[in-house]
């Protein structure tokens, strides 16, 4: 009877404990203090695996988890308890997020106790939990500093943190972010025509040139010798807006170069401007 009541005790403490955004994860504080008959609870209380429903994110799972702690860290009320590795079960108190179908950006929380003794495994799933990927393992932690684990996976669907250590864990304050794509930026479009110093300069045999379009443009791009005369045509089309890179190898000028000054010269729409490429044998 009593381990019935722990457990209908601690279902109504992550139901109620639960704060939503809209069209964001949830903020965990399991600090419900109006909550009648508040036990403390012992470890011999503590369910072994219990699951139930949430309307907004699925399921919690917990094992070997209770009501315990006090006012630790921000004086809203006790923490979820996760107690201590058990050697004959093999295992540590544990919990596990619902269903996280974003992925997993980053999960934060804090512990009310500390030391050298408490451990965390912060391990991910993308198979609602049916294998774990353990992400990292906190060896020791801080009371009440805020633990940030970057997790970045698109995939992940599920988040477990689990107690390793030979004390028990106070966990307040999970936070869970949504996966953020790091997908290159769009490509920033230049604001006026421009033509950049060859590089390297001077050069043997090639040399990069590069320019920027504002809009699309029928471009030329020529290279003359000091007599003015055209040694090569590196383009001669429409270009899209944007920056634009060309190499100039002059080894494979169908007539034999020598060393001196050469005029790379742009051309787009009445735009014209020269740089001197010094090419050295």
């Amino acid at each position: 009877m009593r381990k019935l009541f722990t457990i209908i005790f601690l279902i109504g403490i992550i139901i109620s404990g639960n704060i939503y955004a809209q069209n964001e994860y949830f903020t965990e504080k399991w600090n419900d203090d109006t909550l009648e008959g508040r036990l403390t609870g012992t470890s011999a209380d503590a369910p072994q695996e219990y699951t139930e429903v949430n309307s907004s994110s699925g399921f919690w799972k917990a094992r070997l988890a209770y009501r315990g702690g006090s006012n630790r860290c921000d004086a809203e009320g006790r923490t979820l308890r996760l107690v201590k590795v058990d050697v004959a079960k093999g295992f540590g108190g544990g919990i596990i997020t619902p269903s996280l179908p974003d992925g997993v950006g980053k999960i934060t929380f804090v512990e009310g106790r500390g030391g050298t003794n408490r451990i965390i495994e912060v391990a991910k799933s993308d198979n609602e939990g049916l294998t774990w990927e353990i992400v990292t393992t906190l060896n020791g932690t801080e009371q009440c500093k805020p633990i940030e684990v970057e997790i970045n996976d698109q995939a992940a669907n599920r988040i477990r943190l689990e107690s390793k250590g030979t004390g028990d864990l106070d966990l307040d304050d999970i936070s869970v972010t949504k996966f953020v794509s790091t997908s290159v930026e769009e490509e920033i479009i230049p604001t006026e025509f421009s033509l950049n110093q060859n590089y390297p300069n001077p050069f043997n045999p090639s040399t990069t040139i590069n320019f920027s379009l504002p809009k699309s443009s029928f471009v030329q791009l020529r290279v003359y010798d000091h007599l003015g005369r055209e040694v090569s045509s590196l383009i001669n089309n429409e270009l899209p807006a944007g920056m634009h890179s060309v190499s100039w190898n002059a080894a494979e000028n169908l007539r034999s170069l020598a060393s001196g000054i050469y005029f790379v010269q742009l051309r787009a729409d009445s735009f014209v401007k020269s740089i001197k490429a010094v090419l050295m044998k």
